[in-house]
């Protein structure tokens, strides 16, 4: 029940999203233009909320990180500026990277 509810809230693009990034996730490898590109997206809210959850696991998994949401949403606590723009976001976890 909670399984088909959840699918009826989610568009096909969606879905076919949410799967690529599990795929990624699960290889653990992402190229620096990879995560440029997804933070990038993040931060142009091109994710549903939820696929957002994926998005940041599939980071995280790349660098090593399992605080990726610290770096979009709360950039003071991970050393960036409040103000940091997408480019500056995307270099630091690629420099913080495990």
């Amino acid at each position: 029940e909670l399984f088909r509810e959840y699918w009826g809230h989610s568009s096909l693009k969606e879905m076919a999203e949410a799967v690529l990034v599990t795929d990624t996730q699960q290889g653990s490898s992402m190229s620096d233009d990879e995560i440029r590109e997804i933070v990038r997206r993040i931060c142009a809210n091109e994710f549903s909320d939820s696929q957002l959850p994926s998005v940041f696991d599939a980071v995280g998994a790349a660098v090593g990180r399992d605080n990726i949401s610290d770096y979009i949403y709360w950039p003071t606590d991970v050393g960036l500026a409040n103000d940091a723009t997408p480019q500056q976001i995307a270099e630091k976890i690629i420099a913080d990277r495990i």
